[in-house]
C-alpha cells in the first residue's frame, strides 16, 4: 500500500513543478548540492507495516543520517534509529505481544537516478543492525541485523535546505543459523524528511 502513496506523491509533485525544469540523465546542477565536498545531514520520519500475516506490526522510526559524495550522484553514509515496534505476534492460534523500543546503525549508499533542476529522484540501500529492549519479533533476540532498499524525492526548498520523501522495504532478521528461532520482520514503509547540506569546499 505505501509504494502506492509514494508514487502518487511523486507524480502529484512532478505535476506541480516539472512544467519550470531542467531535466537531465546525466551532469549535475551545482544548485541542488549532489556533487562531492558537501556534507548532508538528514532527519526523517518513518512508518512501516508488516507484510505479514502472522506478524502485524507496525515501526515508527525516526532516523538521523550524516552522508557525503564519493561520486557526483553516489553517496554513502551512516544513519542512527529510534524504532517503535507495536504489534504482536501470532504462533499457532496464540498471541503474544512484541511492543518494544530500540536503537538502530546504518550504513548505506544511495545514487541519484533522475536529476531535474531543483529536485530528483534517487534509489538507495543499506545495512545495518538493531537492538531492542525486548527480543523482537517474540521468540527472535534483542539483537538483529537489517536490510533496507527504497527509491525518493528530493526537493530544494532554498540554499543548502531540502524536503524529502519515499518509499521503503525493510528486513529485520537474527541471522538463519546463528541461533534455533529467527522469526524475521518484513515490512513496507514510507517516510517524509528535511535535509540540510553543508558545502566543505
Amino acid at each position: 500500500m505505501y509504494w502506492k502513496v509514494f508514487i502518487i506523491l511523486l507524480l502529484a509533485s512532478g505535476m506541480q513543478t516539472g512544467y519550470a525544469q531542467k531535466f537531465s540523465f546525466t551532469g549535475t546542477d551545482t544548485a541542488m548540492h549532489h556533487g562531492r565536498g558537501n556534507v548532508h545531514f538528514l532527519t526523517t520520519l518513518e512508518h512501516y507495516l508488516s507484510e505479514e500475516n502472522d506478524k502485524p506490526i507496525s515501526i515508527t522510526q525516526l532516523n538521523t543520517e550524516v552522508s557525503g559524495y564519493i561520486l557526483d550522484k553516489l553517496s554513502i553514509g551512516g544513519s542512527l534509529s529510534l524504532s517503535i515496534p507495536r504489534g504482536n505476534r501470532y504462533i499457532i492460534f496464540e498471541e503474544f505481544e512484541s511492543n518494544t523500543i530500540g536503537l538502530g546503525v546504518t550504513g548505506f549508499a544511495r545514487y541519484e537516478l533522475l536529476n531535474f533542476h531543483h529536485h530528483n529522484f534517487y534509489l538507495e540501500t543499506g545495512y545495518g543492525m538493531l537492538f531492542t529492549a525486548a527480543p523482537f519479533p517474540y521468540g527472535g533476540t534483542h539483537w538483529n541485523f537489517t536490510v533496507r532498499y527504497g527509491m525518493g524525492y528530493n526537493v530544494r526548498l532554498n540554499s543548502g535546505q531540502y524536503l524529502l520523501f519515499g518509499w521503503r522495504w525493510m528486513h529485520i532478521s537474527n541471522g538463519t543459523g546463528f541461533v534455533p528461532t529467527n522469526p524475521a520482520y518484513d515490512g513496507n514503509g514510507i517516510y517524509v524528511g528535511f535535509k540540510f547540506v553543508k558545502n566543505r569546499r
